[in-house]
């Protein structure tokens, strides 16, 4: 899927951070599962970054 893609982490204390921004799902989903297989103990996730976003602005 076309787009870009944040690898993101989510540590035992429950702090989120942004590991990398990877412009495709395949790399992104690889890069978390490398960082899986070395055992680290942290939560490896990847999501979408829209690139549209919402917003409730209106015009000013």
């Amino acid at each position: 899927m076309a787009g870009r893609y944040l690898l993101q982490r989510t540590d035992d204390n429950g702090v989120t951070t942004v590991i990398a921004v990877l412009d495709s799902l395949s790399d992104a989903q690889a890069k978390a599962l490398e960082f899986e297989r070395h055992g680290h103990k942290q939560f490896y996730f990847v999501s979408r970054i829209d690139a549209h976003p919402k917003t409730d602005a209106g015009p000013t």
